[in-house]
């Protein structure tokens, strides 16, 4: 995927001063025993742009040779677009990997958003991976337990992709917060990308949209034509 080839180039630039950290956007990997949180700028993160996290190392007994998020402020994004992306993420024995990045503070009016999964992994049978994805109006980090947009996968060995979209109510500010799950029951490797943007309608509902308002216009117009003289 294009985002993987830019998160290979992306990671290859030093860092050319000090920024300071911008916790509205976090990203998180954790086995259930060891968690690593880098915060957007902060220590732990090898990219030098706003609005992107890289994350390069090992967490536990998995390595990750880049793993890289993106938020609303990086380069060509817009308000309520993420992506979280890893590549050659494994581990030589069974265990649970999550990969996560959360971003906090948004107020575009998005509750409508389209999920894109796409992946692969190969190793021990039975191992798998999913993609879910949350909208929080309680504007929290990594909010896992309310305010679900979708799930693709469980997905098994092999490449997979798959694209869900799904609605949050809410207002704002709110936060917004991805996982990647490798579920593995020995050694695996990994690479996928995930991506979260706002949801929008097909030219052929905005067609039906336009036509059905016009037709309650003329209507109205009707029925006022009718209106007997008082």
């Amino acid at each position: 995927m294009r985002k993987l080839a830019l998160t290979a180039t992306l990671a290859t630039i030093a860092l050319l001063s000090a920024s300071p950290a911008r916790a509205d956007l976090l990203l998180r990997l954790t086995d259930g025993t060891t968690t690593v949180t880098v915060a957007d700028g902060g220590g732990g993160d090898s990219n030098p742009l706003a609005g992107v996290i890289t994350f390069i190392g090992s967490v536990g007994t998995w390595m990750t040779n880049v793993s890289t998020g993106f938020g609303s402020t990086a380069p060509t994004f817009t308000p309520g677009h993420l992506d979280l992306n890893s590549a050659n993420t494994n581990t030589d024995g069974p265990g649970q990997l999550d990969i996560l990045l959360t971003e906090t503070n948004l107020t575009a009016p998005f509750n409508s958003f389209t999920m894109h999964f796409g992946e692969t992994l190969s190793g021990t049978a039975g191992s798998t991976v999913d993609y879910r994805a949350w909208r929080d109006a309680g504007n929290g980090q990594f909010t896992q337990n309310v305010g679900l947009i979708g799930l693709l996968g469980p997905f098994g060995l092999g490449a997979n992709s798959g694209s869900v979209t799904g609605f949050v109510a809410g207002g704002t500010p709110y936060s917004l917060t991805e996982r990647i799950r490798i579920a593995a029951t020995g050694a695996v490797q990994f690479s996928g990308d995930a991506e979260l943007l706002p949801a929008v309608p097909e030219p052929g509902t905005l067609t039906l949209l336009g036509t059905g308002l016009l037709g309650l216009a003329r209507a109205a117009r009707r029925r006022t034509r009718k209106e007997p003289l008082a």
